[in-house]
């Protein structure tokens, strides 16, 4: 993948992080990269970097800046 990650996800990379929580579910970090079904939704180019196990998926979309993805979070669900 020829782009830039945002500091904060290659900071918990280098730090071996394989799981994280949030308020509902448990995501593995787990770098997918494009999702095409979610580009599709999302409008543009995407990063999948984590999954809870359940279809669901944590992605970044490009920044203005056509080389890096936004540090801001966005939450695919499968169920809509």
């Amino acid at each position: 993948m020829n782009v830039r990650l945002p500091d904060s996800l290659l900071k918990a990379q280098q730090a071996g992080i394989q799981f994280f929580t949030d308020d509902d579910y448990e995501w593995k970090l787990a770098l997918n990269g494009p999702g095409k079904h979610i580009e599709e939704i999302a409008g543009g180019p995407v990063l999948i970097f984590a999954n809870n196990g359940f279809g669901d998926h944590l992605f970044l979309k490009k920044g203005p800046d056509a080389e890096q993805f936004d540090e801001q979070v966005f939450e695919f669900l499968h169920e809509g």
